[in-house]
């Protein structure tokens, strides 16, 4: 089976879909469809319980208080699905079956002031309760700019539960997106990623 040659991404809602093409035979080609509903199993090269997702919108918060981190674009996915929450935010991560998952994030942090340094914290919520000990904090220096931040969660889930990534920050900080560029060749950076995927 050749690789996937283009990508279309579409966002999360119970009838999209996911298209790729597959260029294995030549000029030959053949559609890949990679239904969103979670129960659902469309391509055997991804592992059950397991799913890619990101988002392409700039993200924020105001200081002091809490958001969640949408996640409004799937990439590949197996039994792992983000749907939309009660604020209409793509948020709340499900799973098909019953197991303990690792779930890494990955955010593209912006600070548009420059004093002193200020903290960006994400942590894990269950079913809208925070998970105990798993806030991790980032301290963005006094130069405004572009910095990555990472964090890794491990928790066990119910087929009916569901969970989010909290944030917050203390002070001008963002989660930004930015666009291909063609001048210096690279893709579009996402405002945050989330992979998730099952332990046992």
């Amino acid at each position: 089976m050749g690789k996937i040659a283009d990508e279309t991404v579409v966002a999360i809602a119970d009838s999209d879909t996911l298209l790729g093409t597959d260029s294995s035979n030549g000029n030959a080609t053949r559609n890949f469809l990679f239904s969103v509903i979670k129960s659902a199993i469309a391509d055997p090269l991804v592992p059950i319980g397991s799913g890619s997702f990101f988002s392409t919108v700039d993200q924020t918060v105001v200081s002091g208080a809490v958001g969640i981190i949408a996640f409004e674009n799937a990439r590949l996915q197996n039994g792992v699905s983000v749907t939309v929450d009660g604020s209409f935010n793509v948020t709340k991560i499900e799973v098909a079956e019953d197991g303990t998952y690792n779930i890494d994030v990955a955010a593209q942090v912006y600070r548009t002031s420059s004093s002193t340094a200020k903290s960006v914290i994400l942590w894990i919520a269950v079913n809208g309760v925070d998970v105990a000990y798993t806030a991790q904090k980032k301290s963005i220096q006094n130069a405004a700019g572009l910095e990555p931040m990472q964090a890794s969660f491990q928790v066990a889930l119910l087929s009916t539960d569901y969970a989010q990534v909290f944030w917050t920050q203390d002070s001008d900080i963002s989660l930004e997106y930015t666009a291909a560029d063609g001048g210096v060749p690279n893709p579009a950076s996402p405002s945050a990623s989330l992979t998730v995927t099952r332990a046992y």
